[in-house]
């Protein structure tokens, strides 16, 4: 989760959620060392980006657990080779900034340290796949464990939510409805139904229950692209993309609006 900029020197608005881009009035707060680094001291958070936060530290929290159990598989002597071969490549890495290639030798030579560098890189991968393939397993293995138990909880989570919305809905309308039928009732001059009615209605009347908390969300359909005003809209990366992968040296200069230039990238097929 992205936080909104503060000028430095300048204390974060405790009113308002501190996720990027919302308006939302907080409703939490969150200390520095519970949700984030202490860095950025404490913030406030919004219900909706409250709930989005405890789902990203219970995601960090699973990566840190998978790392730690990958550390505990891990071939050390692998280890170390690769810790060698990191400081090979970083020495390499650093020649070849400083390659000049201005002439057909130099070009030659380029070729002879790309089909070497190339190779390299194949058989590390090719052993890191060795390496990790018997990790990924086991880790699949306990995801499995969890799949099924996890996956109803979470849609148990889910309906729930719904049922008690959807209550709370219902018990607002008949509290509505009755309110209504009392104005009529009084309007007609009948007393005692009036009395009914408003009796009924505090019945009705909506206790959210404790720690339960409501956020307005509103969703949305597209139904006529074309009417959608231009500060909704964004430029379709994709589509741009394509049209150049079309016309290729004649796109240049003739979209409105996008800057394209020519750099050809070099290929080398030599390498098995």
């Amino acid at each position: 989760m992205k936080l909104k900029r503060i000028k430095k020197g300048t204390k974060r608005n405790q009113d308002k959620c501190a996720a990027s881009k919302c308006t939302a009035d907080a409703t939490i707060e969150f200390g520095p060392g519970e949700a984030f680094d202490e860095k950025y001291g404490t913030i406030s958070l919004c219900d909706k980006h409250a709930e989005e936060l405890e789902k990203e530290l219970d995601e960090q929290e699973q990566k840190a657990a998978e790392s730690d159990q990958m550390a505990a598989v891990l071939d050390l002597t692998v280890r170390d080779n690769m810790a060698k071969e990191a400081d090979d490549a970083e020495q390499t890495l650093a020649m070849l900034r400083n390659l000049q290639v201005t002439g057909q030798v130099d070009i030659d030579f380029a070729k002879e340290c790309l089909d070497d560098v190339m190779g390299r890189l194949k058989r590390f991968k090719a052993l890191r796949t060795k390496a990790t393939k018997k990790t990924r397993e086991t880790l699949e293995e306990i995801r499995s464990w969890f799949k099924k138990p996890i996956s109803f909880y979470e849609q148990a989570e889910q309906v729930l939510k719904d049922k008690i919305r959807d209550g709370m809905d219902s018990l607002q309308a008949q509290q509505t409805a009755q309110i209504a039928a009392a104005s009529q009732a009084h309007q007609a001059g009948d007393i005692q139904a009036v009395q009914q009615l408003v009796e009924a209605a505090t019945e009705a009347e909506v206790h959210q229950p404790d720690n339960i908390t409501r956020t307005e969300h509103y969703s949305f359909q597209i139904e006529n692209p074309d009417i959608v005003p231009r500060e909704l809209c964004s430029p379709d990366d994709k589509k741009i993309r394509a049209y150049l992968t079309i016309h290729k040296g004649a796109a240049i200069g003739s979209i409105p609006g996008v800057t394209v230039w020519r750099q050809d990238i070099i290929g080398n097929r030599g390498v098995k």
